[in-house]
């Protein structure tokens, strides 16, 4: 998928957040967003993910030559960002089988999920996860659905570096089969990146 941000800006009462971003994510590039905290990074994220209005500018989706409308843009897109929080009274099994109506995953069922996580937690509650856990279960989801625009917001901030090895060989198996956009500070993060801008 193609995104364009044409003149894009967002302002929170009097205070622009955001002002004049112009940029074109190639499709299936990875694209790293850097910039000072508070500078807009995870704002611009949840723009493109259609989670968030934007005050003026626009936002083109194209999807093999064919415009995709805005308002349905959450339909070909995967999040995974630290505002969006699992359901923590699930265990794993019980929220891969909540979300299997409404995604499609490259995943075979629950004994590969269990086994790519590589955390014996498939019978406790998610509540009862550390962060990182939490933040692994979440971006193995996001990366395993087959949407074409996966959204990373600070993908690595709560992983150890084993569990950051883990999402970088996770993350590479997606490189060429979909745009990914990263925001983050952290330059592990943007290994794979083919470009990255600053707001």
């Amino acid at each position: 998928m193609r995104v364009i941000l044409n003149n894009l800006a967002k302002r929170y009462s009097r205070q622009w957040i955001l002002k004049d971003v112009n940029f074109s994510f190639a499709s299936a590039s990875c694209i790293g967003i850097t910039g000072h905290n508070g500078s807009g990074k995870s704002t611009l994220l949840k723009m493109i993910s259609g989670y968030l209005p934007y005050t003026k500018g626009n936002i083109q989706y194209i999807l093999q030559q064919e415009d995709i409308n805005p308002s349905a843009i959450y339909k070909y897109t995967s999040v995974s960002a630290p505002y969006i929080e699992l359901d923590e009274e699930f265990t794993i099994q019980e929220l891969y089988n909540s979300m299997l109506p409404y995604c499609s995953f490259d995943i075979s069922g629950i004994d590969e999920v269990k086994s790519a996580i590589q955390i014996d937690v498939h019978k406790k509650r998610i509540a009862s996860f550390s962060s990182g856990m939490k933040q692994k279960v979440a971006l193995y989801f996001a990366i395993k659905q087959n949407r074409p625009l996966l959204l990373l917001d600070e993908p690595s901030s709560y992983l150890d570096d084993t569990n950051k090895t883990w999402f970088k060989d996770l993350l590479r198996t997606q490189l060429g089969k979909k745009t990914i956009i990263i925001a983050s500070n952290d330059p592990f993060d943007f290994e794979f990146c083919d470009k990255k801008f600053t707001i």
